[in-house]
């Protein structure tokens, strides 16, 4: 989704919490495997999991829709995008293109959910196989139809931001919508300025992203915890969120 200015800068101060959360999971895991020390982030917002697998040694590309997101992860990263540690582009999920290939890529915060339909989730996974050396790893996690069946309202109210998010789903469409809106103050003038967003999510049958997976060409594809991704989830469906693991 295309984030605007007043929203982006919103997300890269109050909504880091579960990047921050699942890069050192997903460090872990990584780690568990002779790979090379290197992943393209799509959809990578405003850098936070980027930062972390740079000050572990990581090479970083990301990939975001949104300038204005992109915007903070090339300033929270700037000294590694000095050193040619890291780069990135603002580019579409769905048919991004680069002239590289890479042995892990990964995408978080259920980034994917956000896409309009199941074919653009199939045309997301065929660029991401296309960018994948052989053997690579695409990690990548969604909401269940049960996570995002989940309505509700919830305040969030302090020195620094009033903040409402109201979430709600129409299961017969397949569509999760969330509303963030409220105002925040600006560190530099601190002058409290609005901001109002809505995030659209689609909803998946857990078993068709796994087939999907297997005809673009992957071989292998697993189910996780999203609180440990060296345990693998036989039940999707009864998790409010997954971690999806498909081997090239």
């Amino acid at each position: 989704m295309n984030y605007g200015k007043n929203f982006a800068d919103v997300y890269s101060k109050h909504l880091i919490h579960f990047s921050i959360q699942v890069a050192p999971r997903i460090f872990k895991f990584l780690s568990s495997k002779d790979t090379k020390n290197e992943i393209l982030d799509l959809c990578c917002g405003t850098g936070q999991l980027a930062y972390y697998f740079l000050a572990k040694g990581y090479h970083v590309t990301g990939i975001d829709f949104s300038e204005d997101m992109l915007y903070h992860a090339k300033k929270l990263n700037k000294p590694f995008i000095e050193t040619k540690k890291a780069e990135f582009y603002c580019n579409d999920a769905r048919y991004f293109s680069l002239n590289k290939k890479y042995p892990n890529i990964v995408s978080t915060y259920d980034a994917l959910n956000h896409l309009e339909d199941d074919q653009s989730l199939q045309q997301c996974f065929q660029q991401v196989f296309h960018h994948l050396e052989e053997d690579g790893t695409f990690i990548f996690d969604l909401n269940t139809r049960l996570g995002l069946s989940k309505g509700g309202t919830f305040i969030r109210e302090d020195e620094e931001i009033f903040s409402i998010m109201q979430s709600m789903s129409e299961p017969s469409r397949n569509k999760a919508f969330t509303r963030y809106y409220g105002f925040v103050k600006d560190d530099s003038s601190h002058v409290y300025y609005k901001y109002d967003e809505v995030v659209y999510n689609t909803i998946y049958k857990m078993e068709k992203v796994k087939e999907y997976l297997y005809d673009t060409g992957f071989i292998s594809v697993k189910f996780a915890h999203v609180n440990n991704l060296l345990k693998m989830v036989e039940e999707p469906e009864k998790e409010e969120r997954v971690f999806i693991i498909a081997t090239k």
